[in-house]
């Protein structure tokens, strides 16, 4: 979560990331991308900073096939029963297809990364935090990675001018994701 002192945009204070700045993320959201960026956003006209979300991106996990059946939460919407099976390309398809049919009240999408070692990928266009649940099922037989993953965001210059970060002497400037 960014704190007041942890980052300074050429010399403006920027303020403590808030959750309410976050209306999409399921969980996490005063640390979201989202939040950060509403922060920095805050100052830009005296920082001449502004900050953008970017597409938040879920790597897959590495899997191992394996035959389960069991329900994928994304974001606190689950999905129907899924299976899984020895085949995990065929288990990739069948995530890929549950969790797509719900990407409407999830904001997430799933892509089949085509690759054992790779799984499937998850993408929220709009950069919310993406949550990630299994009941019965496995990271390694779905391929998913589990818990909450924060987005990304990045800043522009408005009027061109160099971009000059620094954090008080009690801050931490990687709490705002950036360094």
């Amino acid at each position: 979560n960014l704190r007041t002192g942890d980052l300074y945009i050429n010399g403006v204070s920027v303020s403590g990331s808030v959750a309410t700045d976050d209306q999409l993320s399921y969980a996490g959201k005063v640390g979201s991308s989202i939040a950060k960026a509403a922060a920095i956003n805050r100052v830009s006209a005296q920082s001449g900073v502004k900050a953008v979300v970017n597409e938040t991106y879920v790597a897959g996990a590495a899997m191992t096939a394996a035959a389960l059946t069991g329900t994928i939460t994304i974001n606190g919407v689950t999905t129907t029963s899924v299976t899984t099976t020895g085949d995990a390309g065929v288990s990739r398809n069948a995530v890929v297809n549950a969790i797509n049919a719900i990407a409407n009240q999830t904001g997430v999408t799933a892509v089949d990364s085509g690759d054992d070692k790779n799984g499937v990928i998850l993408k929220a266009k709009d950069g919310r935090n993406v949550t990630v649940n299994l009941t019965t099922l496995t990271d390694v037989a779905t391929g998913l990675t589990l818990g909450t993953t924060t987005g990304s965001f990045s800043l522009q210059s408005i009027s061109g001018d160099p971009i000059v970060l620094s954090a008080s002497a009690t801050g931490d400037i990687t709490r705002s994701g950036l360094s």
